[in-house]
């Protein structure tokens, strides 16, 4: 008889096992759709992906930062708490004498993640300066960047912006990404140089949050792309019988959370054919695959 138990115990305890081992990995969940023409699709948004804004009760009036060999002083502005890993922060800023400043302390880190600044007159006192092309601006940008991290390697340019404004008479706009296995992640930085070669600006985004993180292996990833195709047609169901769907680019971004767990977020563009004829109609989906 204790035999017998013992068995059942044993059986029990490998069901117990194999069950844990089958629990779902992967969850897929609607994050934003909209149509440039109402398509009547099952958009819902299912989980919501924001920044909020909000007072602190106990924040420092005024704040001290050093910028290289400048010191900059701000007044408490507002907070905000995003949905990325350690996405919190207090913003001051500054007005005085045509000029500006602004920044933001990560609440977590403790690491300025934003700055930007505007001297009274800038262009005015640049007059005599020598102007810089693309390239020697991006070259600025990518040793501040080895300021910023270590690991400034790790990062890619990914998309930059020319743009020509009076106050600086004109910007050009870096994002640096880290790439991991060819997918592009939330850990990102945004840097801003005039063209007399003056860092004015930058945004810190999920910064170094993702060193070390890895995709899910190559199976599972198939499995996840299978989840999303499905949560994708349940969307366009309700239309099926009107339009054909079909998707005409995909965009994936890896993040982590600010629940520290890991996710990849999908960008679908969508074109809806009539099946009566007619001009398409362009929808976009993104969803949101959380790793377990």
């Amino acid at each position: 008889m204790r035999k017998v138990i013992l068995t059942l115990a044993t059986v029990l305890l490998v069901m117990s096992v194999i069950s844990c081992a089958q629990k779902p990995k992967y969850s897929v969940a609607e994050v934003g759709g909209v149509s440039d023409n109402g398509s009547g699709a099952a958009h819902k948004q299912e989980v919501l992906l924001e920044k909020k804004e909000y007072q602190k009760i106990k924040a420092e009036p005024t704040k001290e930062i050093t910028m290289g060999d400048r010191t900059y002083t701000g007044n408490y502005w507002e907070s905000r708490k995003g949905y990325l890993y350690h996405d919190d922060a207090d913003y001051y800023q500054r007005y005085e004498d045509g000029g500006m400043v602004e920044f933001a302390i990560n609440n977590q880190t403790g690491r300025t993640d934003r700055f930007s600044y505007l001297e009274p007159h800038y262009v005015e006192n640049k007059a005599n300066a020598p102007r810089l092309d693309r390239d020697a601006c991006l070259k600025t940008a990518q040793e501040y960047l080895g300021q910023l991290t270590s690991s400034a390697d790790d990062y890619t340019l990914t998309k930059e912006r020319y743009l020509e404004i009076p106050e600086y008479e004109v910007l050009y706009i870096f994002k640096f990404v880290r790439v991991i296995d060819g997918m592009e992640t939330s850990d990102s930085a945004f840097i801003e140089v005039s063209i007399f070669g003056d860092v004015v600006s930058y945004s810190l985004i999920n910064f170094e949050e993702m060193k070390g993180a890895k995709l899910p292996s190559e199976e599972d990833m198939n499995t996840i792309r299978e989840m999303a195709d499905e949560k994708l047609a349940s969307i366009y169901e309700a239309v099926q019988d009107k339009y054909t769907y079909s998707v005409q680019s995909v965009t994936s971004v890896f993040m982590r959370l600010q629940n520290g767990k890991y996710a990849i977020k999908y960008r679908y563009s969508i074109d809806l054919t009539p099946k009566n004829g007619g001009r398409s109609i362009a929808d976009v989906t993104e969803l949101l695959v959380n790793i377990e």
